[in-house]
């Protein structure tokens, strides 16, 4: 695509730090990539692991976080970056508000659930939740809870939303083709199996 294409610029927002459809109520919670096209060149994803980045903040840090609340926004990560919504496409893009500290089901671990789509902390000045998100989001993608996938034609990766971070890492896309495939599905939790005597 031409650099000026709108579907690229929007697209060049997968380069920032985000969780998939964090957005929407209810979310996404896993996800789903297929390498289809792969360019001669790198044109990696990185995965930053929320669960390790939790665990590593200290017990002031956890308890100053505990019962935060967080407002999601893909129009508020893609304006960081200059793209302009019509007023119909930001009406249909109100956002989503989560817990900043997510408990997985299951296993019983703690993550923190945020990216570039974390526009607000709610009931925080702008400013601190602001500066704090930016914050967190720097402690999570330290070199050591971040893993780099270099593509080959044929990988699916799959990954837990609720517990990663993902980016796509830049490449000249301008000269080379990357067709990845995508499949997310959403958090919502199916109802226990009913079972009936025979």
């Amino acid at each position: 695509m031409k650099s000026d294409n709108r579907k690229r610029i929007y697209g060049l927002g997968n380069r920032l730090w985000h969780t998939d459809a964090s957005f929407q109520d209810p979310p996404g919670r896993y996800s789903m990539l297929s390498a289809k096209v792969v360019p001669p060149v790198d044109a990696d994803t990185e995965f930053a692991d929320m669960r390790a980045a939790y665990d590593a903040l200290s017990e002031p840090e956890r308890a100053r976080l505990e019962g935060l609340r967080v407002h999601h926004s893909i129009a508020y990560s893609r304006q960081t970056l200059g793209f302009e919504f019509s007023e119909n496409e930001q009406e249909a893009l109100k956002g989503a508000v989560h817990p900043l500290v997510r408990t997985i089901p299951r296993s019983g671990r703690r993550s923190l659930y945020l990216a570039s789509h974390a526009s607000r902390i709610i009931d925080w000045p702008v400013p601190e939740g602001r500066l704090l998100l930016r914050e967190l989001i720097e402690h999570a993608t330290q070199p050591r809870f971040v893993y780099r996938h270099q593509w080959r034609v044929g990988d699916l990766v799959i990954w837990d939303n609720r517990a990663t971070m993902h980016r796509a890492r830049p490449f000249d896309d301008a000269r080379y083709r990357r067709e990845l495939r995508r499949v997310t599905t959403l958090d919502v939790e199916q109802p226990a199996a009913v079972t009936t005597g025979v």
